[in-house]
C-alpha cells in the first residue's frame, strides 16, 4: 500500500529528526559542563598563582629590609663589636634568611600539590559528565530505534489486512513521550 509505505516513511523521518536534536543537545550540555570545569579550574590555578606571587613579594620584601637593616647595623655599630659578637649577628642573619627561604618552598609545594588535585578534580568531572551524556545519547538512540520498529509492525499489520490506520497508533504507543517523539516535539 503506497499511502502506507509514505506515511511509515515521514514518521521515521521525524524519529530520526528528533534523535539528532536530542544527541545535539546532549552534546551541548556534554560540551557546557566541561566548560564549566575548566573555568572553575582556571580560577583555582589563577587563586594559587596569586598567593605564590604574593609569598614571593612578601619574601623580597623581607629579604630587602634585612639588608637594609644589616647594612644600617654595619655602618652605625658594627665597628664597636666584637668578633665574637659580630659572627653571632652574621649567623642570626643568615638563620632569618634561610628560614624564610624554607618557607616559600613549602607554601609553593603547597599550592602546587592544590593545583594538581584541583586539575584532576576538573578531569574526573568531565569524564564523568561525557560517561553521562553517553549512556542518555544511547539510551535515547535505543528508545527511538523500539518506537521505529513498534511502528513499522503496527503499519504492516494494518497494510497485511488490508486496512489503513490513518496516521493512528496503536494502544501501547500512545504515550506522551512516545507521541512527541513521533509528531517531531521531542
Amino acid at each position: 500500500n503506497l499511502r502506507v509505505k509514505r506515511h511509515r516513511e515521514i514518521m521515521d523521518l521525524r524519529l530520526q529528526a528528533a534523535a539528532s536534536r536530542q544527541e545535539r543537545q546532549a552534546q551541548q550540555q556534554a560540551e557546557l559542563e566541561l566548560n564549566a570545569c575548566r573555568r572553575q579550574w582556571q580560577r583555582k590555578r589563577g587563586m594559587k598563582l596569586m598567593e605564590m606571587r604574593q609569598d614571593a613579594q612578601g619574601f623580597n620584601s623581607q629579604v630587602a629590609r634585612m639588608t637594609s637593616a644589616l647594612h644600617q647595623y654595619q655602618m652605625c655599630y658594627l665597628e664597636d663589636l666584637t668578633q665574637h659578637q659580630k659572627q653571632a649577628f652574621v649567623q642570626d642573619v643568615r638563620s632569618q634568611r634561610a628560614h624564610a627561604a624554607e618557607s616559600l618552598a613549602n607554601n609553593r609545594a603547597l599550592a602546587l600539590k592544590d593545583m594538581r588535585a584541583a586539575a584532576l578534580d576538573a578531569e574526573a568531572r568531565v569524564a564523568a559528565a561525557r560517561q553521562r551524556e553517553h549512556r542518555k545519547q544511547q539510551e535515547n538512540i535505543h528508545f527511538v530505534r523500539e518506537q521505529i520498529g513498534q511502528r513499522r509492525a503496527v503499519h504492516d499489520s494494518f497494510a497485511s489486512q488490508g486496512g489503513n490506520n490513518g496516521g493512528l497508533v496503536s494502544s501501547d504507543l500512545k504515550s506522551p513521550l512516545v507521541l512527541k517523539v513521533v509528531n517531531g516535539v521531542a
